[in-house]
C-alpha cells in the first residue's frame, strides 16, 4: 500500500511541476527572493546609520519597482557598487564639504565654521580590522599588497643584497626606487598633510619625493596658516606630519583635539622632534595618545652619525632590519641634531642613535601600531591609526635630504607604512561608511564656532567614552 501511495504522490508532483501556473509561481519566487534579501540589507544599513534617509528612500523605491516587475537601472541599487566604490563616493562627499568649509573660511581663517563638527562626526573609520605585524610582513609580497609595495617588501636588507649583483651607493643602500617600500605613483588616492611648526628648515625635496609616490601633499606652515585651517585639512588626510617648533602657541589645544580624533579614526601620524626645545607640539600630542606612559622627547645631542642595519634597533648605532619601514636600508643618517625618547614603554623601537662625545646613544625612532595599543594603559580599541616618532627632523632639510644616508627612502617607507594598507584591504568587505545625506555646510551662509569654547560638547563626550 505504501508503494502505491508513493506513486500517486509522485505522479501528482510531476503533473504540478509541468503546470505552467506552478512554473511561473516558482520562477517568480526565485526572482523575488534575492531582491527581498537586498531589501533587508538596505533596511539594516539605514537602521545602522550607514545610509542617509535620502539614499535609503531612493534605493528602496527602485527595489520596490523591481520587485513589482518594473525594469531597474543597475546603478539604482547600492549592491551593484563595490565597497571600494562606495568608500570613494563617501570620500568625494567629504571633499565637497571640506571645499565648502575652506570657502567659508577664506575671509576668516582663524574662525571655524559650525558645520566643521557635523562633517567631523560623520567621518567613517579608515579600517575596522587590524592586521598583525608578522602577518603583514609575511604577506607584503602577496598580489593585493604588491599593488602598492615593491617586490623588496617583506625582505630584509641582507636578503636583498644576497645576490651580490644589486648596485649600492656609498652607504651600501641599494640604488633605485624599486627598493623603496611603496611603488612609484601608486598612492594617488592618499593625502599627506604637513603641519610645520618649526621656525627653521626647508621641505621642498621631501614634498617632491612623496609626490613621486602618488601622495597629494599639502603643507601648512604655522607662520602663514592658522590652526583652524590645519583642522579642516585633517578631515580629508590619510597621513599627517607634526614638525615641532621651539614653543607651543595659543590655540594648539584645538589642533590637539583634531589630531586625536584623526588618530582614532585610523589616520597615520608622523611626529617629528629635534634637539631641545624643538619637541613641544609632539610632546603634548604624545601625552594625549599615550596617557600615563611617560613617553616624550627630551635631550640635545649632536648626532650627525650613521646607523646601520642590525637584528634589532635598541642598541646604539643600529636600526632594525625586520620592519617594513626599514625596507631597502642598510644605513640611515641620524639627523644633524637629535633628541631621544624618555621612555619607550610599549612602543616598538626601530632605531637608536650612536654614542657620541659626552653622551650615550638612546632610542629616538619608535612606532605605535595595534599590537602596541593593546599593551597601553589606555583602553584598546580597533581602528587607531599608526604612529611614527622621530627625534631628528633636521634630516628633512633640503640641504641634507639627498646627501645623507637613507633619508629619502626612510621617509617614503614610513609614510607608506602609516597608511596601514594591509588593514584597509582586510576591512574592504565591512559595511560602507555613512553618507552625509542632504545636510552639510550651508551654501552662502556663515556659521562659526566660538573657538574659545573648544570643540562641540557631543565630540567631547565621544572622546570621554573612548
Amino acid at each position: 500500500m505504501g508503494c502505491g501511495a508513493s506513486d500517486g504522490r509522485d505522479g501528482k508532483l510531476a503533473y504540478l511541476m509541468h503546470d505552467p501556473v506552478v512554473q511561473a509561481k516558482v520562477g517568480e519566487e526565485a526572482r523575488v527572493a534575492p531582491l527581498l534579501l537586498r531589501m533587508e540589507t538596505l533596511t539594516q544599513l539605514h537602521k545602522d546609520g550607514l545610509m542617509s534617509t535620502t539614499e535609503f528612500e531612493r534605493y528602496r523605491a527602485a527595489l520596490v519597482a523591481e520587485i513589482a516587475g518594473s525594469p531597474s537601472s543597475p546603478a539604482a541599487s547600492p549592491s551593484s557598487m563595490t565597497r571600494k566604490e562606495i568608500h570613494m563616493k563617501r570620500a568625494q562627499e567629504v571633499k565637497m564639504w571640506v571645499d565648502q568649509l575652506e570657502s567659508l573660511m577664506q575671509h576668516a581663517p582663524d574662525r571655524l565654521p559650525e558645520e566643521y563638527f557635523k562633517v567631523l562626526e560623520a567621518l567613517p573609520p579608515k579600517f575596522t580590522q587590524e592586521v598583525a605585524e608578522r602577518e603583514e610582513w609575511g604577506h607584503a609580497s602577496s598580489r593585493p599588497m604588491q599593488a602598492y609595495y615593491n617586490a623588496s617588501a617583506g625582505r630584509t636588507i641582507d636578503e636583498i643584497l644576497a645576490d651580490k649583483r644589486t648596485s649600492v651607493d656609498a652607504h651600501q643602500n641599494p640604488i633605485g626606487s624599486n627598493f623603496d617600500l611603496p611603488r612609484d605613483g601608486t598612492l594617488q588616492d592618499c593625502k599627506l598633510v604637513i603641519c610645520w611648526f618649526s621656525e627653521h628648515g626647508t621641505y621642498g625635496k621631501p614634498v617632491s619625493a612623496l609626490e613621486g609616490k602618488g601622495f597629494k601633499v599639502v603643507v601648512h606652515n604655522a607662520r602663514t596658516s592658522t590652526v583652524q585651517q590645519m583642522m579642516v585639512e585633517l578631515l580629508t588626510a590619510d597621513v599627517v606630519w607634526v614638525v615641532s617648533g621651539s614653543s607651543v602657541g595659543v590655540g594648539f589645544e584645538l589642533l590637539l583635539d583634531a589630531l586625536e580624533s584623526f588618530h582614532f579614526r585610523g589616520g597615520g601620524l608622523f611626529l617629528w622632534g629635534d634637539n631641545e626645545p624643538y619637541f613641544g607640539q609632539v610632546n603634548q600630542l604624545l601625552s594625549r595618545l599615550f596617557p600615563g606612559e611617560g613617553i616624550y622627547l627630551e635631550g640635545n645631542d649632536h648626532g650627525s652619525q650613521i646607523m646601520h642595519a642590525h637584528s634589532d634597533g635598541v642598541t646604539p648605532g643600529h636600526l632594525t632590519r625586520h620592519h617594513l619601514i626599514m625596507t631597502g636600508l642598510n644605513s640611515l643618517f641620524e639627523g644633524v641634531t637629535i633628541s631621544h625618547l624618555s621612555k619607550t614603554g610599549p612602543l616598538k623601537v626601530l632605531a637608536t642613535y650612536n654614542n657620541g662625545p659626552g653622551y650615550a646613544g638612546k632610542p629616538y625612532c619608535a612606532v605605535g601600531d595595534g599590537e602596541v595599543y593593546q599593551k597601553c594603559k589606555r583602553l584598546y580599541k580597533v581602528g587607531r591609526g599608526r604612529v611614527v616618532i622621530d627625534g631628528g627632523f633636521t634630516k628633512l632639510y633640503d640641504e641634507c635630504w639627498s646627501k645623507t644616508a637613507g633619508t629619502e627612502r626612510y621617509v617614503k617607507n614610513a609614510c607608506a607604512w602609516l597608511l596601514n594598507m594591509s588593514s584597509r584591504l582586510a576591512s574592504e568587505d565591512e559595511a560602507p561608511p555613512p553618507s552625509f545625506g542632504s545636510g552639510g555646510p550651508r551654501n552662502g551662509m556663515r556659521s562659526y564656532r566660538d573657538n574659545s569654547s573648544g570643540v562641540s560638547q557631543a565630540w567631547r563626550q565621544k572622546k570621554k567614552d573612548r
